[in-house]
């Protein structure tokens, strides 16, 4: 691992080097010793569903797994602030605050 980016809901989430693809990663850990195997299928579940998606504005997952009992997520690194500093920004401007999280079909 090579440093600590934040801790959330998910679990803590690391800035990483994906050893076997050669890649920076984000990974995530969640493993409390007070979890309980509902949250881990939780944590297991929102992995997978988050992996199924293929849209430029949504984050690519690259691996779920388990490892000695902690459950982890892999995902792509997006280098550059982190959306929690930029949100008080758009707290006054509601039009921009839209446009910041729409997601428009593009049409072929």
């Amino acid at each position: 691992m090579r440093g600590l980016l934040g801790r959330g809901g998910m679990g803590v989430v690391y800035r990483a080097m994906q050893t076997s693809l050669h890649r920076p990663v984000t990974l995530t850990i969640r493993g409390d010793a007070t979890d309980s195997d509902e949250q881990r299928r939780r944590f297991r579940k929102e992995a997978e569903i988050a992996a199924g998606f293929d849209h430029p504005n949504i984050v690519t997952v690259y691996e779920v797994g388990e490892h000695d009992g902690q459950p982890y997520l892999a995902m792509r690194l997006i280098e550059g602030e982190g959306l929690d500093r930029r949100l008080p920004a758009y707290a006054e401007d509601q039009p921009a605050a839209v446009r910041l999280v729409k997601c428009e079909r593009r049409r072929p």
